[in-house]
C-alpha cells in the first residue's frame, strides 16, 4: 500500500523547504469536474493592486483570465479537499499558525494569444493580504496543450520550476517570490487558493 510520502516530494534550499508537491492532489475525474465548470464562467481581466490599494490593469506584468469558485453547494468538495492537502503540508513544513481560507477559490487562464504571463511577484500586500500565509496552484490542463507557462520560484542560487502534471497541488509560503512565464503555445488553466493567518511579524 502507497504511503502519503510516496506522493510527496519537497524541494528544500539550505536546509529550508520553500515548496512542497503533491501528485495527484486531485483525480482526473475532479480535474474534468473543475474543467468543466471553468468552461462556464465568466472569466474578467486579471489586475494588479497598487501601494495605494488601487485596482489597475498592467498588462506588461501581469496577462491573464480570472474567475471565482463560489464556497457554497455544489463546490464545498473542493475547499474540503485543499484544506487537507494545505493542512498536510503545513504540518509536514512550516508549521504556521493558521485560520482557514478566508478568499475564494480563483482559476486563472494564460493565453498565448496575449502572451499570457504572471511577472515576479508574492502573495502578500496590505489590508486582506497581509494575512495569506500559504498559497496553493493546482495546474487543471493537460500540459501537452500549452507550451510555455511555467510556474517558477526564486529561492535564493537559483529558480526552481514546479512539475507540470495534471492535478498536482504546489504548495509554498505566501512570501515567496514566483512568476508564471510567458505561455507561447494554447492556454494554461490553474486553481489558485491562499490559507490565511495572523499577518507574519
Amino acid at each position: 500500500m502507497k504511503t502519503y510520502s510516496d506522493f510527496v516530494e519537497f524541494d528544500s534550499v539550505n536546509g529550508l523547504k520553500d515548496f512542497f508537491e503533491i501528485k495527484q492532489a486531485l483525480s482526473p475525474k475532479q480535474v474534468q469536474r473543475l474543467n468543466d465548470v471553468a468552461d462556464e464562467m465568466e472569466m474578467q481581466p486579471s489586475y494588479i493592486r497598487t501601494e495605494k490599494g488601487d485596482r489597475i490593469l498592467n498588462p506588461g506584468f501581469r496577462t491573464s483570465e480570472i474567475g471565482w469558485l463560489p464556497n457554497e453547494r455544489p463546490h464545498l468538495w473542493v475547499y474540503r479537499r485543499l484544506g487537507e492537502l494545505t493542512n498536510h503540508a503545513n504540518k509536514a513544513t512550516w508549521n504556521f499558525s493558521l485560520t482557514g481560507m478566508t478568499e475564494r477559490v480563483q482559476i486563472t487562464q494564460y493565453n498565448a494569444e496575449n502572451s499570457g504571463h504572471f511577472d515576479w511577484h508574492i502573495d502578500l500586500g496590505a489590508g486582506q493580504l497581509s494575512k495569506r500565509k500559504i498559497s496553493m496552484s493546482i495546474l487543471l490542463s493537460d500540459p501537452d496543450s500549452y507550451e510555455g507557462g511555467d510556474l517558477e520560484f526564486f529561492t535564493g542560487k537559483k529558480n526552481n520550476f514546479a512539475g507540470r502534471e495534471q492535478g498536482t497541488a504546489i504548495l509554498f509560503p505566501s512570501y515567496l517570490p514566483h512568476r508564471v512565464t510567458p505561455v507561447t503555445k494554447g492556454i494554461r488553466r490553474s486553481m489558485i487558493m491562499w490559507v490565511s493567518g495572523a499577518p507574519f511579524k
